[in-house]
């Protein structure tokens, strides 16, 4: 009788088998639904990360571009200054310096998202495809304000990730005109002063 009762101890019963794997069940739901939830701020925030690249990429572009345009001095008018930027629409063209003599790019955003630079050479590039939102806006004479947004939608998610950025662009011959002391050259300094 001493031997049937050491049997029954070693063994398990069904109710514990039931338990143990009720309680298996649980936590691994746990850590799925805790692994997941970090997929998903990983998702979220390399989107992020992903648009403010891509705003910068933008802006630097552009940033080149407009600082380098010609700008246009009529000496018999005092402090008159224009530059070759035309906009139209969401499509932007200016003259841009280049070895010696200019050269027409243009900047063309479709409104859903691509936005082109086009130089002389009818060369096109797409310099980026999640652009939601562009806007250059004039402050003064030298001065214009860029504005970018860039949306991307995260792996997994419905909701897009959006990054707003802003630059100021100052306009280097139109600074010149005016003898802005940030654009002086060594030449101006000394035929000026």
């Amino acid at each position: 009788m001493k031997s049937a009762v050491c049997r029954r101890q070693q063994g398990f019963t069904l109710i514990e088998v039931l338990v143990a794997f009720l309680i298996t069940i649980v936590l691994t739901g746990a850590v799925y639904k805790i692994l997941s939830g970090m997929r998903q701020t990983a998702a979220v925030t390399t989107a992020k990360g992903q648009a403010k690249d891509m705003a910068t990429v933008v802006l630097k572009a552009i940033e080149k571009d407009l600082s380098a345009t010609h700008a246009y001095i009529d000496p018999t008018v005092a402090a008159s200054v224009t530059t070759s930027l035309v906009q139209a629409g969401n499509t932007f063209s200016m003259l841009v310096a280049e070895a010696g003599s200019y050269k027409k790019v243009t900047y063309d955003w479709d409104g859903s998202k691509n936005l082109f630079r086009d130089d002389a050479s009818t060369t096109r590039h797409l310099i980026c495809d999640k652009v939601s939102s562009l806007k250059l806006n004039l402050l003064s004479v030298e001065q214009y304000q860029v504005e970018v947004k860039v949306s991307i939608v995260p792996e997994g998610n419905v909701a897009s990730q959006t990054h707003h950025q802003s630059i100021l662009v100052n306009i280097k011959e139109a600074g010149a005109a005016y003898l802005d002391p940030r654009f002086r050259n060594t030449t101006d300094v000394l035929k000026n002063y």
